[in-house]
């Protein structure tokens, strides 16, 4: 959980009680919660690098909010490409590394107007407000500050591009973000397949099981075979294609974080 500022010396009134009502006393501090500055009463100082009340739902334990924003998680295959709460691939940036550096608002932003690669999942507000207090739930701060933080950066080439057997015969459809490869694909009709073959991923196949490699290739020979109402039509791959469809689509093995 993100750490905050010390509780409120004994005696002391916090000044945030000039403007605002009291609530959630038993959690201690104004600042404890929403940040800011709670020494004094000019508002741009007192309401520096504030966390706004539907933000700060992760400091309330068992919060409601926060578990839908969990279920969020889960159900839009957050974790395919991000780390939250220790588990989830490295695709994409740690969100448990997030804060204090990004406010709540940049995260909301971001997932409302997602980038390059990353997909459009149409969540209303209130869902987005959700997701944002699960991962400020699941976040951490680094014990060790000094530590570099690589940053894994993806360059699209287009003359390398146009060579990958996932552009010319996926790409047209779908967007995958792959740890060999980088940004693959400009399509928007199909779902995303970053991180496909990783235990992250929507199970999706027939049965709802997980997708592997040779599920795969029964889905490209014929998806109307595994699902009968498939749009997809028929993909004919060569071996060598396949081989190189499955490269992109795998995502190293990451042993989990701990805390």
């Amino acid at each position: 959980m993100l750490l905050f500022p010390a509780m409120v010396s004994a005696g002391r009134k916090s000044a945030c009680l000039t403007c605002h009502p009291s609530h959630h006393t038993g959690r201690g501090s104004c600042t404890g919660c929403h940040r800011g500055n709670d020494r004094s009463e000019r508002k741009n100082i007192a309401h520096h690098g504030l966390i706004g009340g539907r933000y700060a739902h992760f400091t309330i334990p068992g919060s409601k909010v926060v578990e839908e924003g969990k279920k969020l998680i889960g159900a839009g295959g957050c974790r395919r490409c991000h780390t939250t709460g220790d588990r989830g691939n490295r695709l994409a940036a740690d969100l448990d590394k997030l804060f204090p550096g990004a406010s709540p608002e940049d995260v909301f932003k971001a997932i409302k107007n997602p980038v390059l690669y990353m997909p459009d999942f149409h969540f209303v507000d209130t869902e987005i407000v959700s997701l944002v207090n699960a991962i400020a739930s699941g976040a951490r701060q680094e014990t060790d500050r000094q530590r570099e933080i690589v940053q894994v950066v993806h360059f699209i080439d287009d003359g390398l591009a146009r060579e990958n057997s996932f552009v010319r015969l996926c790409g047209s459809c779908h967007k995958l973000l792959s740890h060999r490869y980088g940004g693959l694909g400009s399509g928007h009709m199909g779902p995303s397949l970053s991180g496909l073959f990783s235990e992250f991923y929507p199970a999706t196949f027939a049965g709802k099981t997980r997708w592997r490699e040779d599920n795969l290739k029964r889905w490209l020979k014929n998806p109307r075979k595994v699902r009968p109402n498939a749009l997809m039509p028929p993909v004919a791959v060569t071996a060598a294609e396949l081989e190189q469809l499955t490269d992109a689509m795998v995502v190293p093995y990451q042993e989990k974080n701990s805390r």
